[in-house]
């Protein structure tokens, strides 16, 4: 359940992009607002917690700068720890936010907007399907390779949820006669969504980078 809340955690931006864009935001300058947060998010999630705990551990927490943040850590990480959005293995190192912002700053830059929102939906929908199919439903599981404890289950989930996230967006989209909607985007979609099972399957723990790169590439050769 915690893995799951962490992964629909992922869909956040691309849900707050599509929505800012459907209501006409420009989107130049939604991109770099979306490349900033992201960096933002990278520094502050994991470089910046990783410069608290380090002065913690090691006594040396000086000033009232240092003090104020070390107090704000002390009372934020056991709630984020119990709520299960960060685990007790990555309290020492940096999380999967890093990869994730990452892959969101990248995409944003090569592949621009729109094929950005449709990756990043396809990870926030697709990946947790892709884990919960996998565990009820897995049809076949690979048991050796990079691909061992994943499944064919798991696979069809990541490509039935990414379309049908996708074909939300699409449809409001067409009613509100938006750019994000163009009949031809559909078949780019598909084999993003392709695209993105296999990164799925293959990437580990890396699919926070993986997938939205794996699909944005696909789908911006096909745009």
């Amino acid at each position: 359940m915690r893995s799951t809340v962490r992964g629909l955690g992922h869909i956040i931006p691309a849900v707050i992009g599509a929505v800012l864009v459907l209501v006409g935001i420009p989107e130049g300058f939604l991109k770099w607002v979306l490349i900033i947060a992201g960096l933002f998010v990278w520094l502050v999630v994991d470089e910046l917690r990783l410069r608290i705990k380090w002065r913690i551990d090691r006594n040396v927490v000086e000033g009232p700068f240092w003090t104020y943040l070390a107090d704000r850590y002390q009372k934020v990480i056991p709630w984020v720890r119990e709520k299960g959005w960060l685990r007790e293995s990555e309290e020492s190192g940096r999380t999967t936010v890093t990869l994730y912002c990452i892959g969101l700053i990248l995409s944003l830059y090569v592949f621009g907007l729109t094929i950005t929102l449709w990756g990043f939906l396809m990870l926030g929908c697709g990946d947790p399907t892709a884990r919960s199919m996998g565990q009820g439903m897995p049809v076949y599981r690979f048991e050796s390779g990079p691909q061992k404890g994943k499944s064919v289950g798991g696979m069809i989930g990541f490509v039935l949820a990414s379309l049908s996230a996708l074909f939300i967006l699409n449809m409001i989209a067409f009613h509100l006669g938006s750019p994000l909607f163009n009949p031809r985007f559909f078949l780019i979609q598909f084999c993003g969504a392709l695209a993105g099972s296999l990164a799925e399957l293959f990437a580990g723990k890396y699919d926070n980078l993986a997938i939205p790169l794996v699909t944005g590439l696909v789908m911006w050769s096909l745009f």
